[in-house]
Formats: C-alpha cells, sequence, structure tokens
C-alpha cells in the first residue's frame, strides 16, 4: 500500500506488479487536487453507496476527454438515470457523441448529438458535432444547415465557419469557401486545417504563392499534418524545386503511408524526371507496385505511373504491357485526352525510349478540402 505525504491511500496492490507500474504510482504521489483525481482514472470496481449525481458528469466526461472510452461509455449508460436531470446532461452527451463517432458509430452519435439539442436547443457545439456526423454520413444538405445553426447560435465556433467552408470549396463556391476559412483563422489563427484548406482554394485559383504561405503556416503549426507537406510538394515541384519536393512528399508518406495519390506523385516523379540524379527507378517500381496491387491494378493512372517505373529501369516488355492495360481502362472510362498521352509514351516504350516530364504528377487536390 502506498500513502502520500497527506497520509491517504494512494495505491493498492493484491498480487505481482512490475516496477514500471510501482514507479509510476511513486512519481504520482505529489499530485495534488484535479490532477491527483485525474491521475486515478480509470476507476475500477462499483459504488459502495449511491454516488453524488453532482459529481457524475464531471468524472464521466473526464473518462472521455482522457481517452477512457470503454469505461466511460458504460460508466454514462450505468448511470444515465442519475445525470439526465443535470444542467450539464447535454454537454455531456455531446462529448458522448463525439467519442462514439470517432469509433464509426455514426447513428448512435447522430443520435446524441440530436438528444443533446433536445435536451439543449441552443448548445452551438451539439449543432456544429451534428453537422459533422451528418457529413460523415454523405447528408450534406443536413449538415449544412446544421453548420449554419451552429454559427448563428455561436459566431465564434472556428471549426463550424471551417467545415461549412469545406462543403462550400466541395462543391466548387470557392468565394463562400474562402470566407468559411478566413472567419475560422480569424477566430483561431493556429487552426492549421484552416491554412491547409485556404490554401487549396488559392492554388485552384493559381494563386501560387499564397497557397504556398499557407501550407507552410500549416506545416509550422502542425509538423504532423501530411496534407500539408504533399501539397508543399506539389508546389515546389510545379515550381521547379524538385529536390525540396521529393523530400516534402516523402515526409507526407512517412507521417501518413496510405495517401495514394501522394505515393503515385512520388513514384511518377521518380521515374520521369529528366534529371538523371532526381529519377530512382528501383524506388519508383516499389512505390508503384505497392499502388497497383492496393487498387487491384484497376486505376489506370496509377499503372501508367508503373508503366513510366518499368521503363526507367529498363524493362520494357514490363512497361508496354502495363500501359496497354492501363489504355484500356482509360478508354472504357472515355479520357479520351488522356489515352492519346498515353498512346505517345507507349510508342516511347516501343523504341526502348524513356518519356520524361519536368513536372510531377498531381491528383491532391481531388482530396481535397477536409472537414475537422
Amino acid at each position: 500500500v502506498w500513502t502520500d505525504s497527506h497520509g491517504r491511500r494512494a495505491a493498492i496492490y493484491k498480487g505481482a506488479v512490475t516496477v514500471e507500474r510501482v514507479l509510476d504510482d511513486v512519481r504520482k504521489l505529489p499530485l495534488e487536487g484535479e490532477d491527483w483525481q485525474r491521475a486515478s482514472l480509470p476507476l475500477a470496481g462499483r459504488w459502495a453507496r449511491r454516488p453524488n449525481p453532482l459529481r457524475l458528469i464531471p468524472f464521466a466526461t473526464l473518462l472521455l476527454e482522457r481517452n477512457f472510452i470503454d469505461e466511460g461509455l458504460a460508466y454514462i449508460a450505468d448511470n444515465r438515470q442519475l445525470v439526465e436531470n443535470d444542467y450539464e446532461y447535454a454537454k455531456l452527451l455531446t462529448v458522448e457523441g463525439e467519442k462514439i463517432a470517432a469509433r464509426g458509430d455514426l447513428k448512435t452519435a447522430e443520435a446524441r448529438q440530436r438528444e443533446a439539442i433536445r435536451v439543449d436547443a441552443e448548445l452551438a457545439v451539439a449543432h456544429k458535432n451534428l453537422g459533422s456526423v451528418l457529413e460523415r454520413q454523405g447528408r450534406t444538405i443536413e449538415a449544412v444547415a446544421a453548420y449554419r445553426t451552429a454559427i448563428e447560435l455561436n459566431p465564434e465556433l472556428a471549426v463550424a465557419h471551417l467545415n461549412l467552408g469545406a462543403i462550400m470549396a466541395r462543391q466548387g463556391k470557392l468565394d463562400e469557401a474562402l470566407e468559411g476559412y478566413r472567419e475560422a483563422l480569424r477566430i483561431d489563427p493556429t487552426l492549421a486545417l484552416g491554412h491547409l484548406n485556404l490554401g487549396a482554394v488559392f492554388e485552384r485559383q493559381q494563386q501560387w504563392k499564397d497557397a504556398l504561405e499557407q501550407y507552410q503556416r500549416a506545416v509550422s503549426i502542425d509538423p504532423e499534418l501530411a496534407m500539408a507537406h504533399a501539397r508543399l510538394g506539389a508546389i515546389l515541384g510545379r515550381q521547379g524545386r524538385v529536390p525540396e519536393a521529393v523530400a516534402k512528399f516523402r515526409e507526407a508518406l512517412r507521417l501518413n503511408p496510405d495517401l495514394a495519390v501522394v505515393k503515385n506523385s512520388l513514384a511518377w516523379l521518380l521515374a520521369t524526371h529528366p534529371d538523371p540524379a532526381i529519377r530512382d527507378g528501383s524506388e519508383s517500381v516499389r512505390l508503384a507496385e505497392n499502388l497497383a496491387r492496393a487498387t487491384s491494378f484497376e486505376q489506370y493512372a496509377v499503372l501508367d505511373t508503373l508503366a513510366a517505373a518499368y521503363a526507367e529501369t529498363g524493362q520494357f516488355e514490363l512497361a508496354m504491357q502495363t500501359l496497354e492495360k492501363a489504355l484500356e481502362l482509360a478508354r472504357s472510362g472515355g479520357q479520351t485526352e488522356v489515352a492519346a498521352e498515353m498512346e505517345e509514351r507507349l510508342r516511347l516504350y516501343q523504341d526502348c525510349l524513356l518519356y520524361t516530364s519536368p513536372s510531377p504528377r498531381d491528383g491532391l487536390l481531388s482530396r481535397m478540402p477536409s472537414s475537422a
């Protein structure tokens, strides 16, 4: 049994425990107040007597916010009758709904947010969270209405402006998207996703300098934001700063190896750049083959890249076979211009010649923008 400086029992062990567990508990002994309570989470067992309802919601919220999700959800379920008349119950429902949504149960998450709105119709964050859940279900019209309601109730809710802007951008309403992003960043200049999305709008408007600045701000705020590195790579490549572009693409893939469009862009650059010092056929083949397998060899753009990678490594027979498959897919999809470009490359491969291009292949904007 461990006791702290106040004589409180801080830890009780039954059976063997690891040295690491004991040392961790010793480090927590000097904690006071709320820090001491936080360190004790989650608490196993059950109530010996009827708990104080006034403390249930703060405790349940703390469990969820500290990512003891199973314990928090179970705790709420066991004590819902005690807390549902509390004045903070609507706020608890919004947090509960967010955690459930993060697990992919969107229908239950939607129900929690709607219940929060029933309890407190003026709770802006519940409308914002409802919009997010509806958006993830593809119910865009309802999501827009929810975001607008959230903004009416709380004009300083930055994420609502951001998410509404993202929908406007996907609908091609760039002026409205700009308005949403700028308002979100006025409220919270540290919103990395806001800078990323604003940069994407500038890029679609071919305002390269402004786009580059916004992507750089996004990376400085959140160095782990993979898509910001990817967008920086695309613009740097367009500006001819290819070594920097390659570094940014690699950093994006380190942060998120599943970014298929980034993998395709990097593989294309390594296979087709005119400078032999930049080309790396082996890495290009590895990236493109991995991506082709992941897409079941059914994406013509990926197969086009794979063909270029095979050509770069001198495997022209494989390059021709792969590009012929890509041509079939492009033609069947009505991509006549793309097919014409592929036919030109096919003739080069037939003559055992490389195709070179100074610009990176860029399909990233089709993935933009993102909602929070």
